[in-house]
């Protein structure tokens, strides 16, 4: 298998097609049959990354579990794939009132979730303020602290939902409202701790809401396995209202940390898509004559404590 030597040399760069016929098979087969499932390969392998701790909208902290959640759920809003700018997600439409703090989104009528319960304004009343009462112990509960009475609500200065600025007009209108114009509300409309989240589900399951058989989720995709410390496996959700525009039938992303082992997945065909995690510094020089091999800007933040 072609990746990182013993000696910490690379061997000779070629085109890598797009996956070996051989070495998917025989890889995904070893993880699903651990797992005692019977999928076919995926049509897309991805790297994801550290395994996620959880899925749950609500309570996602980290980058791998907003992966997941972005493929499965979808919220007012979505990304431009290219320019990342907000785009019409759940709600086709919205209108915002001239002193910028009234926002009045229109909800798509096709919208389902995936067992064709139809997406309401009543599900993102319900998600939000489940985000922000403190015992759902949200990490991005903050986002939400730019809706007018938020910040109160999940300090626990009162419990009282009504408090919040947000309303289901009907089932197909959700209004928000601000506590001062925002700029980028669209953008946080998109991001997880904002996306819908199903009641019933959520009640019935209660923690295990999340797993494989009992999620219930409104994006292109569905979760269709889990398999802990192997992969997360999505299938394209056939009640998405987008779906027609969904090319990708399965797709696969592997939960390792491993920078070598995940370099030489990519090396092998065996991974079809891998960020700087599976990249060991030393061969970058090489890596940027390749076709394959994209650098751009990262916006984040790295935090050091020193032992």
């Amino acid at each position: 298998m072609p990746g990182v030597g013993a000696q910490g040399t690379l061997p000779p760069m070629r085109p890598v097609p797009r996956r070996s016929p051989l070495l998917v098979p025989i890889f995904l087969g070893v993880l699903l049959a651990s797992c005692g499932e019977s999928l076919e390969p995926a049509e897309f392998v991805f790297l994801l990354g550290t395994e996620p701790e959880t899925i749950d909208p609500a309570q996602i902290s980290g980058q791998p579990g907003g992966r997941v959640a972005l493929n499965i759920f979808e919220g007012l809003t979505t990304r431009h794939p290219q320019t990342l700018e907000p785009m019409p997600g759940v709600a086709s439409s919205w209108d915002l009132s001239e002193d910028g703090r009234t926002w009045t989104f229109h909800l798509r009528p096709e919208a389902m979730w995936s067992d064709g319960t139809p997406v309401t304004a009543h599900d993102f009343v319900y998600a939000w303020t489940r985000t922000l009462t403190p015992s759902t112990a949200a990490k991005y509960a903050n986002m939400l602290y730019t809706v007018e009475g938020g910040e109160a609500f999940n300090r626990g200065e009162t419990d009282d939902p009504s408090t919040l600025g947000i309303e289901a007009v009907d089932d197909h209108t959700f209004r928000v409202r601000l506590t001062d114009p925002c700029a980028y509300f669209l953008d946080l409309c998109a991001f997880y701790p904002l996306l819908p989240q199903p009641r019933w589900a959520i009640e019935t399951h209660g923690e295990d809401w999340i797993k494989p058989g009992n999620i219930v989720s409104n994006g292109p995709f569905v979760l269709e396995a889990w398999m802990l410390s192997r992969s997360i496996r999505l299938r394209k959700n056939p009640l998405y209202w987008g779906a027609a525009d969904v090319q990708l039938e399965t797709a696969e992303g592997i939960t390792s940390d491993n920078i070598n082992a995940n370099f030489n997945l990519y090396m092998s065909g065996i991974m079809d898509w891998a960020d700087a995690s599976a990249v060991p510094l030393f061969v970058i020089p090489e890596l940027k004559e390749r076709a394959d091999f994209h650098v751009a800007p990262y916006f984040c933040t790295y935090f050091y404590r020193f032992n």
